[in-house]
């Protein structure tokens, strides 16, 4: 009986000491998860948190102590209440929010602005994700917060930039036009050249831009060309016949260059109307061309006199053979006829090449030359 009673003893402490060292053995598993764990969450560069299903603070890595000054042992066991590094809205925004969340299960993204321990101000990509226990009950949320102040800047800076060439484009004083690269078609057109043309922007949108004047040429230069080697890349035509509304010709200077548009190859067309410079141009060649019919005007009537007076000399012939009643032989009528015929010829080209020399240019079609 003693002997049954001492094995049942000794059976017992056995027992015991597996279970011990079982318990040991799943504390150590325990320690050792939770330092893996927390070794993970401090190798990752973003200040990360973890809270409870009661909004709690349990963990956070090391960049998220950095980040806010504040150690574990100050976060764990606090709300997004008791923290100084959000406004008071703020703080019950996010506390509200994290406990809903937690509630209803999912995640959330917000970009928000929060100062960190430095004293900057950054713009942050704030994501939170819950998690769930094996039987679905809500076990807390993850969070991290993301710097994208270099992203938020650079897309300030894009839009600055935006902003400011289409400030550039909108009132540029010569027409504007951005065409696709490929098909011509206008994808944009600045006031100006609405006001040039007499179309309306939303009447030349999506039409190949042949219609308002001549652009293959310019398309044929352009694929010889990069947008990298701008403003070598530009094609520069130097006097083209284009169209207002209506059929209405007048001659532009036209300049090309490849650019990328909405992520699309395309080229910006901008036009000058050379109507104005080549009437004041036409003005000084027809005033030139009058000095000039003054200063051979001596000539001029030298060159009108010979004719003239060959044509005198022949008619008082002819009326004084009349006068005199003397008979004129069928050959000398006949050269006297020839002469004052071949005199007036004469005078006529002498006037129709100083009429041709005085008058005003007009305007004549001709195919545009690009360099």
């Amino acid at each position: 009986m003693l002997l049954a009673l001492t094995g049942i003893f000794i059976w017992g402490r056995i027992r015991e000491a597996l279970a011990a060292e079982r318990l040991r053995a799943s504390e150590r598993l325990i320690s050792e998860q939770l330092a893996y764990q927390r070794a993970l969450l401090d190798s990752l560069p973003n200040p990360i948190f973890v809270k409870g299903p009661d909004s709690v603070f349990t963990a956070c890595n090391r960049a998220y102590e950095e980040a806010f000054g504040i150690s574990r042992d100050e976060l764990i066991g606090k709300t997004a209440l008791q923290l100084d590094y959000f406004s008071n809205e703020a703080r019950v925004a996010y506390q509200e929010a994290d406990e809903l969340l937690i509630h209803e299960g999912g995640e959330s993204r917000e970009e928000i602005s929060i100062g960190f321990a430095d004293g900057v101000v950054r713009d942050v990509l704030y994501w939170r994700q819950t998690f769930e226990l094996d039987d679905g009950t809500p076990a807390g949320l993850i969070g991290i917060l993301i710097d994208i102040t270099e992203r938020k800047l650079a897309e300030k800076a894009v839009q600055e930039s935006e902003e400011k060439y289409r400030s550039i484009f909108n009132s540029g004083p010569n027409p504007i036009f951005v065409l696709d690269r490929t098909t011509l078609e206008i994808l944009d057109a600045n006031p100006m050249a609405e006001e040039t043309y007499g179309y309306s922007k939303e009447e030349m949108r999506g039409r190949s831009f042949s219609f308002l004047g001549p652009a293959e040429e310019i398309k044929a230069r352009l694929t010889e060309f990069d947008q990298n080697s701008w403003p070598e890349a530009c094609v520069v035509g130097s006097k083209v016949q284009h169209y207002r509304k209506r059929n209405v010709p007048f001659y532009a200077r036209v300049t090309a260059c490849p650019i990328r548009y909405k992520n699309s190859d395309a080229v910006i067309l901008a036009t000058t109307d050379l109507t104005e410079m080549l009437e004041k141009e036409a003005q000084l060649l027809q005033a030139s061309k009058m000095t000039t019919l003054g200063e051979m005007s001596a000539g001029i009537a030298h060159e009108l006199n010979q004719p003239l007076n060959a044509i005198k000399m022949g008619s008082d012939y002819l009326t004084m053979m009349v006068e005199d009643r003397q008979k004129i032989a069928e050959k000398n009528l006949v050269e006297v006829a020839q002469q004052i015929s071949g005199q007036v010829d004469r005078a006529v080209e002498i006037i129709n090449r100083l009429r041709e020399f005085g008058r005003k240019p007009d305007f004549v079609k001709k195919r545009g030359v690009y360099r």
